[in-house]
């Protein structure tokens, strides 16, 4: 009876379909531990399997859940074996190109080596002026080993947003501009030439008091800004007050250097410090009441360009080394000793300063060591320079005679490269006597 539903009922389950044939017994049993979990379709003896009323063959649900859990595992073992192969490839062709980049850069050195080579030796067969010296400089100078790795790569990429990060936070946009400025605005706060003129203190008193607020500025680490500001304000002060006299020079120090370490320093100096180095001479009360006096003297202008400013510059733009930069501040701050150097404006200072460390580092004096880009920048010419060079230089001198030790103990330590224990700033071996 085909086309009609029928029920059969064997051993307690149900079978509802269309087409079941009724000379065929079909049994349902189920599993005597586990009720309720049915088993595969079994039929009557001399039978292969249940078939549909189509005469197809039926396959248990179970096997056809197995054949679609073995398809699926044999998709995912080919997508892996492509991709494994695909990374295969990949990896093959970067290693390629590594290799050939490598190859490429390997015959452009030599090829640079082989016409530096030709270039040399014609110099000499035509004795022009490509000298034997540069020659032997040039070629002791390592070759640059390029690596072509990822990872160099990205290093260098590295640098240079690195570099471009200093120049952007150097504003180097606005330098000239900014020099502009500097230079206009030194001229409006210069300090009068022998300004202790007529008062009861004279030179080599402020020599004194100045190389003994260097080594209270050494002790206190404080910055060379600060240290150049209370010279620059003290003077300032003696200038425009006048009445200046042998007691209350310390007194006036301490009140200039309280008052550059507010403006320059992150974090202000305590008034107990100051009183420690005077022994207790002047109170706190004391000190807070000339820092007021010297405010209102000098028309609280603290703006005043330093020497350090300009020779941050000019050791950059002159190529100078570390230990050249040393040299250069510490010949700035032993000019501020002399008190014929005062009234000297700070781009000069910085100026002269910059190209005696040049000298020294090198240990010749030669006139090519300033170059033009250099008298560009600092808008100075080497003749300008030689009025102040030999003041400068006795000044240098006359730091390590007498009592006169605290811009040479600031200059001895090791992260300024020792520079006043070098020979060349000695009085006796150096050439600092030569200018």
């Amino acid at each position: 009876m085909q086309g009609e539903n029928k029920m059969a009922k064997i051993g307690g389950a149900k079978i509802q379909g269309k087409g079941v044939s009724q000379k065929r017994l079909v049994r349902v049993y189920e599993d005597g531990e586990n009720p309720g979990q049915g088993k595969r379709l079994k039929t009557a003896s001399g039978t292969s399997g249940p078939k549909t009323h189509l005469g197809h063959q039926r396959r248990p649900l179970a096997d056809i859940i197995n054949v679609g859990a073995g398809a699926a595992k044999k998709e995912d073992s080919q997508k892996t074996e492509k991709v494994k192969r695909a990374d295969e490839q990949h990896c093959t062709k970067k290693c390629d190109k590594t290799e050939r980049t490598g190859d490429v850069l390997q015959a452009a050195a030599t090829t640079a080596i082989n016409e530096k080579n030709e270039t040399q030796n014609e110099h000499k067969k035509l004795g022009t002026k490509y000298s034997d010296g540069k020659i032997k400089e040039e070629n002791n100078q390592p070759i640059p080993v390029q690596n072509t790795s990822l990872s160099s790569a990205g290093e260098l990429q590295k640098d240079k947003i690195r570099q471009q990060n200093q120049k952007v936070f150097s504003v180097t946009y606005y330098s000239t501009e900014i020099y502009k400025y500097l230079f206009a605005v030194e001229k409006r706060y210069e300090i009068p030439k022998n300004h202790l003129e007529g008062q009861l203190l004279n030179g080599s008193m402020r020599t004194v008091l100045v190389d003994w607020l260097a080594g209270v500025v050494d002790s206190l680490d404080l910055m060379q800004e600060t240290f150049q500001l209370t010279v620059y304000t003290m003077d300032k002060f003696m200038a425009t007050n006048g009445t200046t006299t042998k007691a209350n020079a310390q007194l006036i120090g301490m009140g200039a250097l309280f008052v550059a370490a507010k403006y320059e320093e992150t974090e202000s100096i305590e008034l107990s410090d100051l009183t420690f180095f005077c022994d207790n001479k002047w109170k706190a009360d004391d000190i807070r009441s000339i820092e007021c006096v010297i405010l209102k003297a000098i028309g609280y202008q603290l703006g005043r360009p330093l020497a350090i400013h300009f020779i941050r510059r000019l050791s950059k733009i002159g190529g100078a080394s570390p230990m050249e930069h040393s040299y250069a501040k510490f010949f700035a701050d032993t000019s501020l000793l002399s008190y014929s150097l005062c009234h000297v404006k700070p781009s000069l200072i910085a100026a002269a300063s910059v190209y005696l460390a040049l000298c020294i580092s090198r240990d010749r004096i030669d006139t090519a060591l300033w170059t033009p880009t250099l008298e560009a920048a600092s808008t100075y010419r080497l003749e300008d320079l030689r009025d102040v060079l030999p003041l400068i230089s006795r000044a240098v001198t006359g730091a390590f005679t007498g009592e006169l030790q605290g811009v040479q103990s600031r200059y001895s330590s090791s992260h300024l490269f020792c520079v006043s224990l070098m020979p060349g700033c000695r009085p006796e071996t150096g050439i600092i006597n030569h200018f």
